[in-house]
């Protein structure tokens, strides 16, 4: 019986020089978003109108007896919508459009996008470490602009954005 015991802790042991790969493993990462909503905008009041939305992104992994832990580097981009241009986007209510844009600034100087047409993107990283599964979620603001004076008639404005994660 005392042999079976020195057998088993020398596994353990011999398990714990294993490279950090073999111990924590990344799953999966999803993102989830808040749409922006902005108030009622009008056209004529020379006010420029301000939202915020959220993009959440999830990162869910496996460290084995907490002993690792595993860092996710991610960046994340964000389309041009219906307009085909980072320079102003556009948002549609049947033929009329109203001109916005989406930050990643509070400042709103830095337009978020794929890191072309005077875009940028926005990157971080995940720490993970813990028992077993872990799971983190950083949430990141939107911030959005529509420019004061455009004249568009009264409508639902909307544009779809797709936001792309790589990690």
């Amino acid at each position: 019986m005392s042999l079976q015991k020195q057998t088993l802790v020398l596994a353990v042991l011999a398990g714990l020089t294993v490279p950090a790969p073999a111990w924590a493993l990344l799953n999966t990462c999803v993102v989830a978003s808040v749409p922006v909503a902005f108030p009622s905008y009008d056209g004529l009041s020379g006010a420029t109108v301000t939202s915020t939305g959220t993009v959440a992104l999830t990162c869910t992994g496996v460290t084995v007896l907490g002993l690792t832990s595993v860092d996710v580097d991610y960046t994340i981009a964000l389309s041009t919508g219906g307009s085909s241009s980072y320079a102003a986007r556009k948002m549609s209510w049947l033929t009329n459009t109203l001109s916005y844009n989406l930050y990643k600034d509070i400042g709103y100087s830095q337009v978020w996008g794929d890191g072309t047409g005077g875009s940028s993107t926005v990157t971080g990283s995940i720490h993970q470490s813990g028992l077993l599964v872990t799971s983190v979620t950083v949430n990141i603001p939107v911030y959005a602009s529509i420019p004061a004076s455009q004249k568009v008639p009264a409508g639902s404005y909307a544009d779809t954005i797709t936001i792309t994660v790589t990690y």
